[in-house]
């Protein structure tokens, strides 16, 4: 194989990489925006726990990690 057919082989691995963390990103948007309303009743209460600082946690910075990852690529 040549040099040439290397670098169009990596470059269309990248180019697919880069397809999948923007439709996983679009698929985590999509989650939030349909239990959105769910979380406002269930967690956005005056009470601080740890339950909800870990649901919080988990909740956003998973979202950030994936726009930091598509901000990336």
């Amino acid at each position: 194989m040549s040099g040439e057919d290397e670098l169009l082989r990596v470059v269309h691995g990248w180019r697919d990489a880069s397809y999948l963390s923007v439709g996983s990103l679009v698929l985590l948007v999509y989650d939030y925006m349909i239990t959105f309303q769910d979380e406002m009743d269930c967690f956005w209460t005056p009470s601080w726990t740890w339950t909800r600082v870990y649901f919080f946690l988990n909740r956003y910075i998973s979202l950030a990690c994936a726009l930091i990852q598509v901000y990336r690529m």
